[in-house]
């Protein structure tokens, strides 16, 4: 592929029971929109047999880009993907445990030319009372700073347009702790 228009990036970590059909699924989903993609699967030093099933994935999937990493953890490890692909016209997060499908993607890539920034929102999800706190928190600082209500700012859904976001990669620490590493 000589040109990419998308560079999807996941961070995985013992994600055995998942994986393959989330990369299943995500391809058939990009393929089916014909855009120039590379799906690019951070292994944050998994302890399971998520390397080999990844590994076996990219035999079959050549748009499947394989980064194997000791463990540095969930936010350090999005870093190191944003920054490897701001080469790239478009990045799109998402997360490798199946929570959030490729069913509403179509959506924020009609709408990616009127934007800089998309982001999904999980819907029903069952989370513990810390995580709650957290996500509410999160929002009102949000309202806050910005005076923007977003719902769940912290969603491993995320469309950018990394010419309007590739400088602020390079503002943030290395070793930073992001938000969604929140583990109760």
């Amino acid at each position: 592929m000589n040109y990419t228009e998308l560079a999807v990036i996941t961070p995985v970590y013992n994600e055995e029971g998942a994986i393959a059909t989330v990369i299943e699924k995500w391809v058939k989903e990009l393929t089916r929109l014909k855009i120039a993609f590379l799906l690019h699967a951070y292994n944050d030093g998994s302890r399971d047999g998520t390397l080999p099933i990844l590994l076996d994935l990219k035999k079959r999937y050549p748009n499947l880009i394989v980064h194997d990493k000791p463990n540095s953890g969930h936010g350090p490890t999005i870093l190191r993907a944003y920054r490897e692909n701001v080469a790239v016209p478009w990045i799109f997060q998402m997360d490798s445990d199946n929570e959030m499908g490729p069913e509403g993607f179509e959506k924020l890539w009609i709408q990616r030319n009127n934007f800089d920034f998309l982001l999904g929102q999980r819907m029903g999800r069952n989370q513990p009372l810390e995580r709650r706190i957290l996500s509410a928190f999160s929002r009102c600082l949000v309202r806050l700073l910005y005076g923007a209500l977003v719902y769940d700012v912290n969603a491993p859904y995320r469309l950018m347009r990394t010419s309007a976001v590739r400088q602020f990669f390079y503002l943030i620490p290395e070793s930073a702790f992001a938000p969604d590493d929140f583990r109760p």
